[in-house]
């Protein structure tokens, strides 16, 4: 399949994601129909941790998650330093979210992302190259807010 079609059969995926939405009554009830479109989900996260316990996916900025080996290395695939003293709550949370998709098996070839206020952090393209195909919105503002492609 050549590059443009797989673009356009994004494209229409995407125009029907957006219909879809529109109708929807209710935010909740949009977002239950986008998790019931990513089918089954399952835990494929090895076993992590001193104790062979897993990490949990909820869990404030938790400085003991450095020593784990697996979750350390979402953060390596993320870009982050890995020095002495780059301990950092923002990496700490970019970090705990590679781990809890990739546990939740959210990402993936036939996987659909949609990303709001996403700014242009390490997470987002992380998810985009796991992902068939990433939406990503933020508010911006600056010089390029009145040219032509602002427009619309």
């Amino acid at each position: 399949m050549s590059y443009y079609a797989l673009a356009c059969m994004r494209r229409r995926k995407l125009r029907s994601l957006a219909a879809d939405l529109a109708r929807a009554p209710s935010l909740q009830r949009a977002a239950a129909w986008l998790v019931s479109d990513m089918g089954p989900t399952k835990d494929t996260g090895r076993l992590a941790g001193r104790n062979g316990e897993r990490l949990p996916l909820n869990a404030v900025c938790e400085p003991s998650f450095w020593d784990d080996g697996e979750w350390r290395g979402y953060g390596r695939a993320l870009g982050i330093p890995q020095d002495e003293g780059w301990y950092h709550r923002k990496a700490w949370e970019w970090t705990q979210c590679a781990y809890g998709l990739e546990r939740l098996n959210a990402l993936g070839r036939n996987k659909f992302v949609l990303a709001v206020g996403t700014g242009h952090e390490r997470v987002l393209y992380y998810m985009a190259n796991r992902s068939a195909l990433t939406v990503a919105t933020d508010l911006y503002s600056g010089d390029f807010s009145d040219s032509p492609s602002a427009r619309g």
